[in-house]
């Protein structure tokens, strides 16, 4: 079991800081997808606070692969924040913490149609907040129909964000 090395970690964000004016924590290239929710949590609480002294935006990946984990995981991130920083809003919390948001990707599951993609991220967009979707079949095994993507981004405006890693670019490509 590894631990944070806090010291090491604040160094780091302080040499990127010059360079750097956003980041994915925990990113979706590393441990994230296999982070707790308290390691995730203990990974915040080092960054934040460099962020916040550096200017660096945050974006918190909520790197989970099934709906009752996201959701477990966006409540746990936010009462976390709500804590850290004595907000009364969630939204208040992410101002103070340098975040501009949560980072989401569909569940995973290849058999999962079009409407139950959208109908899990719906579920996530109702907490709205600032949210980032995330196109990662490589981990998924499914991807977001461009319909999918534009229903979401109209009934929710939080849905401000959209990054696909498939390498088809079908959402992009489909002009709607």
């Amino acid at each position: 079991v590894g631990q944070l090395d806090e010291p090491r970690i604040r160094r780091h964000w302080e040499h990127l800081a010059p360079y750097v004016k956003g980041a994915l924590v925990p990113g979706s290239t590393g441990e994230g997808w296999e982070m707790s929710d308290a390691d995730i949590l203990g990974l915040l609480d080092v960054v934040l606070g460099t962020a916040q002294a550096t200017d660096i935006r945050v974006l918190i990946g909520v790197l989970k692969t099934d709906l009752p984990s996201m959701l477990q995981c966006l409540d746990s991130t936010v009462a976390f924040l709500q804590r850290r920083t004595g907000a009364s809003s969630p939204e208040e919390a992410l101002q103070r913490s340098n975040v501009v948001g949560l980072t989401v990707c569909p569940p995973k599951g290849s058999h999962l149609d079009p409407a139950a993609i959208a109908e899990a991220l719906a579920a996530v967009a109702t907490r709205w907040l600032p949210l980032a979707l995330y196109q990662l079949p490589q981990v998924t095994g499914n991807e977001m129909s461009p319909e999918t993507v534009q229903a979401l981004a109209v009934q929710y405006p939080g849905f401000y964000l959209f990054k696909d890693t498939s390498g088809k670019d079908r959402v992009a490509q489909s002009k709607i």
